[in-house]
């Protein structure tokens, strides 16, 4: 019997009536007259739901996959994560994008939800507590500006899950996708695993600080940072403001 596994991606929608979103919207409002969402990143929710028995991402071997002896050191661990972030940019540099760098911040949300799936036994982007990546990002404590999640268990190392993601056109998008410029990778070795999380992100910009001197005296003041990827532009000013950009 081939080797099972599963995978999963979430990319932020753009336009999608969730919490998620409606977040996104109030603060994109609050610093419209600030800043201009040149880049948001992707525009679409897609879920690559479990590859069935044999197909792809599996290494065809037979039974399930073998678990992970007790005691297996972290230093494992972390060369798994360094060989999951080196095969992404050498995909990354072959599609032209820039190569992510590794995130502290993003490592942490993603091992805690790989941890989460191994210790309540769900295989999801949404936590049965109905938390989903934008939320435990931002607990991680990382302002993004756009993100991507991929997800994955039954993998025993890092070129067999690359493999499968890179099979699935849906996981592949969030690798290949040029606006992120992060990443963090979460590995959970035991039982039912190894269970993997790829987070990927941009974090927030920030408005220049000439353009928030030239802004200081508006009406709706702008944030300190704001929720948009790539040039910041500041709206229609009187002459007088703009006179100080």
């Amino acid at each position: 019997m081939a080797r099972w596994v599963q995978l999963l991606r979430f990319t932020m929608p753009e336009n999608h009536e969730d919490g998620i979103y409606s977040s996104i919207k109030r603060l994109v409002t609050a610093a419209g007259i600030a800043c201009a969402l040149v880049a948001l990143g992707p525009a679409s929710v897609a879920f690559a739901g479990p590859f069935p028995t044999g197909s792809a991402g599996s290494d065809g071997g037979g039974g399930e996959s073998e678990q992970t002896p007790p005691g297996t050191s972290t230093a494992s661990v972390d060369s798994m994560r360094g060989q999951v972030l080196e095969l992404v940019n050498r995909e990354r540099a072959g599609a032209g994008c820039k190569p992510v760098r590794s995130d502290g911040t993003l490592q942490t949300a993603a091992q805690r939800h790989s941890d989460d799936m191994a210790a309540r036994g769900f295989f999801d982007h949404v936590n049965p507590s109905g938390v989903g990546p934008g939320g435990r990002i931002e607990a991680a404590g990382y302002r993004w500006s756009t993100y991507g999640e991929n997800i994955a268990r039954g993998q025993e190392s890092a070129a067999v899950v690359m493999a499968g993601w890179m099979k699935s056109p849906g996981h592949k998008a969030n690798i290949l996708n040029c606006a992120f410029t992060q990443l963090g990778t979460g590995v959970t070795l035991g039982s039912g695993g190894p269970w993997w999380t790829q987070n990927f992100a941009a974090p927030a910009c920030r408005c220049p600080r000439r353009r928030r001197r030239a802004l200081r005296d508006l009406p709706v003041r702008p944030p300190s940072s704001c929720r948009a990827h790539g040039t910041l532009r500041t709206a229609p000013l009187s002459a007088e403001v703009a006179s100080a950009a």
